[in-house]
């Protein structure tokens, strides 16, 4: 889990912050199905949304970024269509063609609400 990860980067480094780097999951543009299947949007929006979930409420952790932005061509003499369906990276939240997947509205969303909250949080102990 991610507290694991953060508890042995604070006895590693004691003091320093903790940056989540590379977070995400595969989801194929236009692919929909059950969350259990692989390769579906929906699999890689709930992943996300549990990443961003166990990242950002824990105080340990300072943040996240995402794996990748959008989806991107892969180097065929190192990978291949077994490894990486329609021969691209599909870990980004937009396609190759910057078309939001289910995945970026999760984050668009999840995001938002954070923000909102932490805006209420400062304005409360503003006015105390």
């Amino acid at each position: 889990t991610w507290e694991q990860v953060r508890a042995w980067a604070s006895s590693a480094a004691p003091g320093k912050p903790m940056l989540v780097t590379e977070a995400g999951a595969g989801g194929l543009f236009g692919f929909t199905g059950s969350v259990e299947q692989k390769w579906t949007e929906e699999y890689q929006a709930l992943l996300l949304r549990q990443h961003l979930e166990a990242v950002l409420s824990n105080p340990g952790i300072a943040g996240i970024s995402l794996w990748q932005f959008a989806d991107i061509p892969i180097d065929r003499t190192v990978s291949d269509e077994r490894h990486r369906p329609r021969s691209l990276n599909n870990k980004g939240v937009f396609s190759l063609y910057r078309e939001p997947k289910l995945a970026a509205h999760v984050v668009a969303k999840y995001m938002l609400n954070q923000l909102g909250s932490r805006a209420s949080q400062m304005e409360a102990s503003t006015v105390q």
